[in-house]
């Protein structure tokens, strides 16, 4: 993929007890670097658990040419053997409880139906074609 940036949304840094109104200057900020992509003829992509809605509610995100989003998701099965893998220090490092990832999965593939955004189920998939399958989703978003 040429005149792409790839992102993720925590190499900002998350600071400890980041609540939402962190999270929404934040948001801001991406949308900020999206904007001074856009002027260089550039596309990025953003990668991170920010629903398409709140990326939407940034007060500069109404410049964007265009926002799209897509949902890189797998059954709770799958995600409760890959969480498991990371090792119970992961759980102790991490802020949440299982329930709690499964909880968040929930809403977020509830937040994509009603926004009728793209849903990559990668239970199955091999990163290889996780990667696959974004590129095609990019190729076609671009072309709209």
């Amino acid at each position: 993929m040429t005149d792409l940036a790839i992102h993720d949304f925590d190499e900002i840094g998350v600071p400890p007890g980041a609540d939402a109104a962190w999270r929404r200057r934040a948001n801001e900020d991406w949308v900020r670097r999206a904007l001074d992509y856009q002027a260089q003829g550039m596309d990025m992509l953003l990668a991170g658990q920010t629903p398409l809605g709140e990326l939407r509610e940034a007060p500069s995100a109404p410049r964007l040419e265009a926002i799209s989003a897509c949902l890189l998701d797998c059954d709770d099965e799958t995600r409760i053997a890959r969480l498991r893998a990371r090792g119970p220090e992961w759980f102790t490092r991490s802020a949440g409880e299982l329930p709690d990832y499964l909880n968040w999965a929930e809403w977020l593939r509830s937040h994509a139906r009603e926004r009728h955004v793209r849903v990559i189920d990668t239970s199955a998939l091999s990163a290889e074609q996780v990667a696959d399958e974004l590129a095609a989703w990019i190729v076609a978003e671009r072309d709209d």
